[in-house]
């Protein structure tokens, strides 16, 4: 979040994955400004309410209510009733089970039906590249990343992701599209292992700037000097 402001600027395209109830899209929508654009998209019923009324009278806004996938279809999608921040795409998903320990109680999870879509079906390329993206899918990372690589590789957006499963393939798709992988703390990630992670994709001959004089990186392979 912290990073936000500095990669998202006046006038950008930018797309949300996974919007929840608004709070990020809201902060998108001022970093963009009057001229820029946020795409958000909310799988979760309830959440899509409260996002759309967060974000009411927000012209720069445009809420989608579909899960971002690998395909044009249906699938089914968990609804939790603990906090809805844990809705998923994924059956049984590990981060719900975690806070439900830590809150000491059991959630109940509703099994709906959404529709699907990959995010380059929704993106029209003559209306300016998309700079931004943020994903926060709930361990549904690798078919969201699967059905936007033609944005990957066309626009090489910065990329905000949450990684909480497929770890290696999520992080092989980034390498293999010519991005370098850095942490919150903007230090260089070689590999994922280990619990859930909150990474930033810069490209490599996009950001080339931002990754030599925030990162400290030298040289091609991304690694410290």
């Amino acid at each position: 979040m912290s990073n936000i402001p500095r990669l998202v600027r006046p006038g950008m395209r930018v797309v949300e994955i996974g919007g929840n109830i608004g709070w990020i899209t809201v902060h998108l929508a001022k970093c963009v400004g009057r001229n820029g654009e946020v795409l958000v998209l909310e799988a979760s019923p309830m959440n899509v309410n409260y996002l759309r009324d967060n974000t009411f009278g927000l012209s720069n806004v445009v809420v989608v209510e579909a899960a971002a996938s690998n395909h044009v279809g249906e699938a089914e999608f968990f609804v939790e009733t603990l906090t809805g921040q844990n809705d998923s795409l994924v059956q049984d998903y590990g981060v719900l089970q975690r806070n439900e320990a830590l809150a000491f109680r059991r959630a109940e999870v509703k099994r709906i039906i959404v529709k699907t879509m990959p995010v380059d079906d929704l993106i029209c390329p003559h209306r300016g590249p998309i700079e931004f993206v943020k994903v926060d899918v709930e361990g549904a990372e690798l078919v969201v990343l699967e059905g936007m690589r033609g944005i990957l590789s066309r626009d090489r957006p910065a990329v905000a992701i949450e990684i909480t499963r497929n770890r290696k393939a999520v992080f092989a798709i980034l390498e293999e599209m010519g991005y370098l992988v850095v942490d919150a703390s903007l230090s260089y990630v070689e590999s994922v292992d280990g619990t859930e992670t909150n990474l930033i994709g810069l490209h490599r001959e996009v950001h080339v700037e931002y990754i030599a004089g925030i990162v400290g990186l030298a040289g091609s392979d991304g690694r410290y000097s």
